[in-house]
């Protein structure tokens, strides 16, 4: 499948490689030390920013920012989803091979995925989501999900309002087959994305949409407050001394 490529020459190219090394850097100043605090390297911190949108309204959106960060009940609560060491694990359903939602073929030239900015998206099951974060790109009306196995999926030609009105749905599953199917769709083209980005993304996500419960967005509702509290459900764990772990090519099968 065809990337989306600039024309611009090679001003356009040192532009888009600074922009690119600004994001990663603004990133890593948003997420440093929490980063630390779960176990995230710079190399995931750089594949991610390739991820996440910019917007005047968000500036550059920390997927940590609505999770515990000061060692305590929640924290560890926190930590031992996205670990994976409980049976609400944040990697519980990642395997992006290919969903089964398909279209024929995608349109040429625009399979590259819009920037995400919900993350995550609301659902009405938050233990088996449909969608896990999304994302649109106005100037070529392509809305980009992820879904629940971690797969990026484009939908084409989607009007602005049809991105309002799937953003205020609560249930994503029954939006897209309402609204979405019949529009042209297929996987997105991730290009040269590590996995290992692309995976500490999902799993930071899918925490927060485990932990918060379905609830949509980590987009703060003021300066300085998220618009959300969060109760811990369990007594507090114990310490772990690693986040992410490295031993992933020994999940469990499903």
């Amino acid at each position: 499948m065809a990337r989306v490529t600039s024309t611009g020459g090679s001003n356009d190219k040192q532009r888009n490689v600074l922009r690119a090394r600004t994001s990663s850097d603004e990133l890593s100043a948003l997420l440093d030390p929490t980063r630390e605090l779960y176990g995230v390297g710079e190399r995931e911190v750089k594949g991610m920013a390739k991820m996440l949108g910019v917007t005047p309204q968000t500036g550059r959106i920390n997927p940590f920012q609505s999770l515990p960060v000061s060692p305590g009940s929640e924290f560890y609560d926190a930590i031992e989803i996205f670990e994976g060491d409980e049976e609400e694990e944040s990697g519980e359903f990642y395997d992006p091979t290919r969903y089964s939602n398909y279209a024929d073929e995608p349109l040429d030239n625009y399979d590259a995925p819009a920037p995400l900015t919900v993350l995550p998206t609301s659902t009405t099951n938050y233990q088996r989501p449909r969608t896990v974060a999304a994302g649109y790109d106005p100037k070529r009306e392509t809305l980009t999900v992820v879904f629940r196995d971690g797969l990026f999926y484009n939908y084409y030609d989607v009007k602005p309002s049809t991105w309002s009105a799937f953003k205020a749905t609560i249930s994503k599953g029954r939006f897209i087959r309402q609204y979405l199917d019949s529009h042209a769709r297929g996987d997105a083209a991730m290009g040269t994305l590590p996995t290992y980005a692309r995976e500490t993304l999902y799993r930071i996500v899918r925490t927060n949409q485990i932990y918060f419960e379905g609830r949509q967005s980590l987009v703060p509702t003021s300066k300085t407050g998220y618009g959300v509290t969060k109760k811990p459900r369990t007594k507090a764990s114990k310490p772990k001394t690693t986040a992410l772990k490295s031993s992933r090519g020994n999940k469990k099968k499903r």
